[in-house]
């Protein structure tokens, strides 16, 4: 289920609008961790991000666009200025991971370990979230459109942290009753 938003006009009538949903190409080339280290400036695209190692780089102005994520690690990774475009991020390490005035647009994540992630004054549009370890992520001042958390099943514990996580986030039109309404607990 979607977030409820105004529609903006004031008769309060409000829209479900589900995330967009990423689109990755059909093939994707292999990313090595000779050659697809985070440099400022890089631009990835697409690529898979398998098994790969990139904890503890820092990079600014980093663009993903049409990358997939499997059993990657990420942990303690900074970036400034980074743009995640229609990528997959699928059992992946974001513990630690720092990133400002960054973005997610239409990006799929599921069974990720997102402990102490901070995501400060960037965005998340078109965001679909699926189980995973979710404790003491911060999405400061990172206004969402279109996120929705699914398939939580016996994670509610995780499912609570990131409504924790959202009362701490900017979210332009969304009350907070709307917000745990997108919340599916199995």
């Amino acid at each position: 289920m979607a977030a409820r938003m105004s529609d903006g006009s004031g008769s309060g009538v409000s829209r479900h609008r589900r995330p967009a949903k990423p689109r990755p190409p059909a093939a994707l080339g292999l990313a090595t961790a000779e050659d697809h280290r985070l440099e400022p400036e890089s631009t990835f695209r697409p690529l898979a991000f398998a098994d790969l190692d990139l904890s503890g780089q820092a990079a600014d102005g980093v663009e993903f666009t049409q990358c997939r994520f499997t059993s990657a690690d990420l942990s303690g990774v900074q970036l400034d200025g980074a743009a995640f475009t229609d990528c997959l991020v699928e059992s992946t390490n974001l513990a630690n991971l720092r990133a400002e005035r960054s973005s997610m647009i239409r990006i799929g994540l599921s069974t990720l370990r997102m402990t102490g992630v901070h995501w400060i004054n960037g965005v998340l549009r078109d965001v679909t979230v699926s189980p995973g370890d979710h404790q003491s992520a911060r999405l400061l001042r990172s206004p969402w459109a279109s996120v929705t958390v699914v398939s939580w099943g016996s994670a509610s514990r995780s499912a609570r942290a990131l409504v924790r996580a959202r009362r701490r986030v900017r979210m332009p039109s969304v009350s907070p009753r709307a917000w745990r309404a997108c919340i599916a607990l199995a």
